[in-house]
């Protein structure tokens, strides 16, 4: 029985590889999700293809973040050096069916090419914010995967509730879990394909203890991808990222704790990754 520690953001700043790379090199971080239009992405496809070792996903962008093709291919009333729209933004309009799901092929598309035109060969697909769960959204993200023979595409979240995770990301939560379970295949959810935890204490929010609870209510499950966001803090990704209000070094500290490892054993576990699994 594997658990999988993914971090999510690869690419995205040079804080952000620092932190994958330590939590890789001295802990049990093996899986990575990296942004094809982060400005750090060369950067990350260099590391990577230096350490075959570290397993890659794609960490799909379509909020927030540059876009490889123009922001304003996929949104009206934005010009082409725009930053995407925020994730409430989007969801509004992907359930309203105002986003050209056309459009969104092909930025991910380019995404993904970018990914293996850089010689790295992805096993896994997710996205920034779990907006390729959205309504339409997740056909074309499942279609990408199918034409590109990418194994596997996170599909479904659980984790024990805890009101330590706040309210409202306890109502992003749930809503996440309706969703998945009224509108996801069922196939996708099956036994065998990861289910993903850690999304209730995004950020740098997870501790041994948690992660201990998360894997005793998920003891039928033969895979457990766990979702951290390890990142070493500078000023500039600071200055650029503080509204998120993440912790990113206590993701780092928490794949390096030597404790994690004895954790995962305690349940019948090992640290393993998407690779593992084709």
């Amino acid at each position: 029985m594997l658990a999988i520690l993914n971090g999510d953001d690869y690419g995205l700043c040079l804080g952000a590889n620092r932190g994958v790379e330590k939590a890789f090199e001295e802990g049990l971080l093996r899986s990575v999700g990296i942004m094809a239009g982060g400005y750090a992405f060369e950067q990350a496809a260099d590391y990577a293809r230096a350490h075959p070792k570290l397993d890659i996903g794609i960490h799909l962008v379509l909020t927030d973040e540059a876009s490889l093709l123009g922001a304003n291919r996929l949104f009206a009333g934005l010009d082409a050096g725009s930053k995407l729209p925020p994730m409430e933004k989007v969801f509004l309009l992907a359930a309203a069916k105002k986003i050209p799901l056309s459009a969104v092929y092909r930025e991910w598309d380019a995404q993904i090419r970018r990914v293996k035109d850089a010689g790295l060969s992805p096993t896994h697909l997710d996205s920034h914010q779990f907006v390729h769960l959205f309504p339409g959204l997740w056909q074309v993200c499942t279609e990408l995967a199918r034409q590109h023979s990418i194994a596997f595409v996170r599909s479904s979240i659980a984790e024990p509730l805890s009101f330590s995770a706040g309210f409202g990301r306890l109502v992003e939560y749930a809503a996440l879990s309706v969703w998945q379970k009224a509108f996801i295949p069922g196939k996708a959810r099956h036994l065998k394909n990861p289910v993903c935890a850690g999304f209730l204490h995004a950020g740098g929010r997870l501790t041994l203890e948690r992660i201990k609870a998360i894997l005793h209510s998920l003891t039928s499950r033969p895979v457990v991808e766990i979702m951290l966001h390890p990142a070493l803090v500078d000023d500039k990704m600071k200055a650029q990222y503080s509204h998120w209000d993440y912790c990113w070094e206590n993701d780092v500290t928490l794949a390096c704790d030597p404790a994690l490892e004895k954790v995962l054993a305690q349940y019948g576990r090992r640290a393993g990754s998407f690779g593992e699994l084709l």
